[in-house]
């Protein structure tokens, strides 16, 4: 298996060696991110947003580059075991990797550290260099290695996986992830919405599992482009839109209990039937404010919003309105070990499964209450974690004998569960379906 498929100017690439904007902003941004593990992910966006002195393809180096270091830390670091400078000696290392010239790398390495040279031709055969690096660790100690991945991490992935299905899972975690885009249907065809792409340059093509989805076939800046500043499509993994579709929308009332900036409350509106009422719910004021300027963009006027407290509590005006709710979908906070190919920071974040999953659960256990009676409680997550997923599921099933399980094939039909390869649940990775990782059960409130 080869590194990278990324290729860049060797002008480009010589520059990014040297000490110049492009290796000093690239190592500014990486130590702000370094230095608050659990707030990385915003500390790379604002960096790469700030970073005004880069030229655009100098930015998109810098931008792949920083997330590849953290997707190839553990081999990178135990190939070049640097007594210091480690930014340094892993920005240079790929670089060569991505085709810079390696004595020239070499000097650079010189010039800064009065250490050895670093072992870049270790570095030219991946497999040869897995190989060797593998001898003698046992599998906990693989994944760790080739996933960058702590020990809490690997363990929890084996338990889920297995060994093969864990060295799987973070190999395919370890690539970059296409674009997907949700088609806005309420306001055109998927065909026509595609045609229209192709006309603003866009190339697509039809995904293999959400109904409406389309992925990018190249590169593009999306926010130049009239067909999504005019709301007739949004940005949304493949997997999260076969989430969206688990919940089965129907005319409602629909909660969304955990909506963040929404992408999933727009897909429900999209599903569902025209006039059917959707309430976003959050604890983030922001994010809800951000949902509904994307809702008015996209047309979908069906959407209200309430911020909820801390402890689940909803102002009185939104317990009206879903009084009875006939579908409740729990997209609940998790670690985000399905979504590290977006974002490899995730694998930083420092909160352990157990605690994680305990606030889960009482979040499933909040949203409970508002299940009408023959209604449904989806719950899901973008985490691959058996911890956070079936177990989360099973002990809410234990404690609440008024919801059962329902079969994916129940809700989607058995053609779309075998096409899913969906049984009791639902469960996506992208070393299984090439998707982002994610969870859903659907739990029916008895009659």
């Amino acid at each position: 298996m080869s590194w990278t498929d990324a290729t860049h100017d060797l002008r480009l690439l010589s520059r990014a060696l040297g000490p110049g904007r492009i290796r000093g902003i690239a190592a500014e941004i990486d130590a702000a991110a370094r230095s608050r593990p659990d707030r990385a992910e915003g500390a790379l966006r604002r960096g790469l947003r700030n970073a005004r002195a880069l030229h655009s393809r100098e930015r998109r180096l810098v931008a792949d580059g920083l997330r590849d270091l953290i997707r190839h830390q553990g081999v990178l670091d135990a190939t070049l075991r640097p007594p210091d400078h480690p930014f340094l000696a892993r920005w240079l290392a790929w670089m060569v990797i991505l085709g810079a010239d390696a004595d020239e790398a070499q000097r650079q390495w010189q010039a800064a550290s009065s250490g050895t040279d670093l072992p870049l031709a270790r570095l030219a055969d991946r497999g040869t260099l897995l190989d060797s690096l593998a001898e003698g660790l046992d599998s906990d100690e693989i994944v760790q290695l080739i996933g960058s991945v702590p020990a809490a991490m690997s363990q929890s992935l084996l338990r889920t996986y297995g060994k093969d299905g864990a060295l799987a899972f973070v190999e395919a975690s370890n690539d970059r992830a296409a674009v997907f885009l949700r088609a806005n249907t309420r306001k055109l065809t998927l065909k026509q919405i595609q045609d229209k792409l192709a006309k603003d340059g866009v190339p697509t093509e039809r995904s293999e599992y959400a109904t409406v989805g389309l992925r990018l076939t190249g590169r593009a800046n999306l926010d130049t482009i009239p067909t999504y500043k005019r709301g007739f499509v949004e940005v949304q993994d493949e997997g999260s839109q076969v989430l969206a579709e688990l919940v089965d929308a129907d005319a409602g009332p629909i909660v969304d209990f955990c909506a963040g900036a929404g992408g999933k409350s727009l897909a429900l509106a999209n599903y569902c039937s025209p006039g059917a009422s959707i309430l976003s719910l959050d604890v983030r004021k922001g994010a809800l404010e951000e949902l509904q300027r994307r809702a008015k963009k996209a047309g979908a006027r069906g959407i209200r919003t309430a911020v909820m407290s801390a402890e689940g509590r909803l102002p009185n005006a939104a317990q009206t309105l879903i009084a009875g709710a006939s579908r409740v979908l729990v997209d609940a906070p998790c670690s985000g070990s399905g979504v590290w190919r977006r974002h490899p920071e995730y694998r930083w974040r420092s909160d352990p499964t157990d605690t994680l999953a305990a606030q889960q659960l009482a979040i499933l256990e909040r949203a409970a209450p508002l299940v009408a009676a023959g209604g449904r409680l989806i719950y899901g997550t973008c985490s691959v974690l058996q911890i956070e997923n079936e177990d989360v599921v099973e002990a809410f099933l234990e404690a609440h004998r008024a919801f059962e399980a329902m079969p994916v094939a129940d809700v989607l039909g058995q053609s779309r569960a075998t096409q899913l390869r969906a049984g009791r649940f639902l469960r996506l990775a992208p070393h299984t379906h090439g998707t982002d990782g994610f969870f859903g059960a659907v739990l029916r409130r008895r009659e």
